[in-house]
């Protein structure tokens, strides 16, 4: 067991893990006492742990040398992290279990931790009080997304804010679990969410760096008057980094150049500046790298040669890491009167939520408006065009209706009145055969005053003219 200084202060812990490819091997491991190396051509890089490979230890021994503490250290009210790095298709996300598919699926460091830390609740549920809650986050193109956001299509970019010396994402969600399952299910459904993209070394390689954290809050039952009501809160974060992409490579960049200041800061022994705000993702990692956690990274590589030169890098990252000093202390016990920080943060989260979901409501308005226009705009052109219709038909009724009364003044004209209908006027009119629909025989109309003639229509159409009183006949 570690004593209380050497807990409090230490540095980053460093395990290399060797996918099994075909092949011949371009890395080799040594067993040296106390560490193991690992050398690659005439590179020879110092490690705590090696496991895979043709000479590595099993690989089935990584959880209990490495994660295990970290799980000791949250039970202890410390915070602790787990980095899994390494090249595309190198078997980060393998090792990290975060593309967890559900019950039977629990290879990996995540769902190991979520089998570890309930069984040990269940051993100390009559000593101590547990609540413990998840969030599930990615950073893509340098924005923060919660992958447990159920709004998908309408999620926003988080910001990250500093709260009691340690950095918090605002408006996440931080989902409460009670067993195992519940964690899982929150596990499954944000890793389904994730994006992935397809590589040359991987068909569905990560396409964002994945955060799952898990925050634990635990309280003594009080016995006596002594104890109180003190809760000690600390976190666990499990981070599976993306590999490839030109964002991800900028992310890489910035946080190499973190842990090489954080190195060389332990070497020179003197105070720098360190860009942790550079990126998001090393923003987030700002307790993790040279701050309060107790931290393990876990390099992946491929030792094929054919992946010989990224291999050598992703070592150099890893050996660069093994510089950093941590300060993993117990965080201070909550008080009531303590609490209220926490209870301000959780209102501000609280806040941070309640906007959030009011731009989605207005948004959604400002599309149900949208559509509203249209619709409205489509209904004024259809009853535009109805109006015409109904013009057109009066139109024809008034023609009609004239038509009715020229007909009842022809039927009391004299002979006189139809005398003047003579045959001066043929050289007006055009001579063309039209159809009487009264009389039911060809007609040449030539009155000036027959309605039919003038709107263009056969004679009878609309003058009603009969078969014992057509005057328009030849």
């Amino acid at each position: 067991m570690e004593n209380s200084e050497a807990r409090s202060s230490q540095r980053v812990r460093v395990a290399v893990s060797i996918r099994p490819d075909d092949g011949t091997d371009c890395i080799s491991v040594f067993h040296g006492e106390p560490l193991p190396q690992v050398q690659i051509g005439s590179k020879s890089f110092t490690f705590d742990y090696v496991y895979g490979g043709s000479t590595g230890s099993p690989a089935s021994a990584l959880y209990k040398d490495c994660v295990s503490p970290l799980v000791d250290a949250l039970f202890d009210g410390r915070n602790a992290t787990v980095i899994a790095y390494g090249q595309t298709g190198s078997g980060k996300t393998y090792t990290m279990g975060t593309n967890y598919s559900g019950k039977g699926s629990n290879v990996g460091v995540i769902p190991k931790v979520m089998e570890d830390i309930f069984q040990r609740v269940e051993v100390m549920k009559d000593s101590r009080e547990f609540v413990i809650r998840v969030s599930f986050i990615e950073v893509l193109t340098n924005k923060v997304y919660d992958l447990l956001d159920p709004n998908l299509h309408a999620r926003v970019s988080l910001q990250i804010r500093e709260i009691d010396g340690g950095t918090t994402v605002a408006g996440v969600i931080e989902a409460e679990v009670r067993t195992e399952e519940e964690m899982a299910t929150n596990l499954s459904n944000g890793s389904h969410s994730r994006a992935t993209g397809s590589t040359d070394m991987n068909d569905q390689s990560s396409g964002s760096h994945a955060i799952f954290t898990i925050t634990m809050e635990q309280k003594n039952f009080a016995h006596n008057e002594d104890i109180g009501d003190d809760i000690i809160c600390a976190k666990l974060l499990l981070v599976d980094l993306a590999g490839k992409g030109t964002s991800i490579n900028e992310d890489l960049l910035a946080l190499g150049k973190v842990i090489s200041d954080l190195g060389g800061k332990r070497k020179r022994k003197e105070i720098c500046h360190i860009p942790y705000r550079d990126r998001k993702l090393t923003h987030l990692l700002q307790d993790s790298l040279g701050g309060n956690s107790k931290t393990v990274m876990i390099a992946c590589v491929r030792p094929a040669n054919a992946n010989r030169k990224e291999t050598l890098s992703t070592l150099k990252y890893a050996n660069h890491a093994r510089n950093i000093q941590n300060k993993a202390a117990v965080l201070p016990q909550k008080t009531k009167k303590a609490s209220m920080s926490t209870k301000r943060c959780i209102d501000c989260r609280e806040k941070d939520s309640e906007i959030r979901d009011l731009k989605e409501k207005v948004l959604k308005l400002e599309m149900d408006k949208a559509e509203l226009i249209h619709s409205l705009n489509v209904s004024k052109k259809r009853r535009m065009a109805t109006d015409g219709d109904l013009n057109n038909e009066g139109h024809k009724n008034d023609l009609r209706n004239q038509g009715y009364r020229s007909s009842s003044r022809s039927e009391d004209m004299d002979t006189s009145e139809s005398e003047y209908l003579d045959d001066s006027d043929d050289d007006d009119w055009p001579q063309q055969l039209l159809h009487c629909s009264s009389c039911s025989k060809n007609s040449s109309c030539k009155t000036m005053r027959c309605t039919c003639h003038a709107s263009g229509c056969s004679c009878g159409a609309l003058c009603a003219c009969l078969p014992s009183k057509c005057a328009n006949r030849s």
